[in-house]
């Protein structure tokens, strides 16, 4: 019994210590890394058929978007399948 009383309050104290650090990475984020976490892009890692999406050619240098990923321009990928390409990013 006594243990459900106190579930709340231990609850309350770990969100509070988790918005403190969310609240200090993004203090330390400077406005390109911020604008950058709303950049969504197509994933150009993983395989997928040819000719399904004509622009898949304009995603052809995976470097280039490695870059953005690790300089904080994109903040996201989409339409990837496969964890290994997840784990190379």
């Amino acid at each position: 019994m006594a243990g459900m009383m106190m579930a709340p309050r231990i609850a309350a104290a770990q969100a509070q210590a988790n918005l403190s650090r969310v609240d200090a990475l993004i203090a330390r984020m400077t406005i390109e890394e911020k604008a950058g976490q709303l950049n969504l892009m197509n994933d150009p890692f993983r395989w997928r058929p040819e000719g399904i999406n004509p622009g898949d050619a304009l995603d052809s240098d995976q470097s280039q978007t490695a870059a953005d990923i690790k300089a904080g321009r994109i903040g996201a990928l989409f339409n990837g399948v496969g964890a290994a390409s997840t784990r190379y990013v």
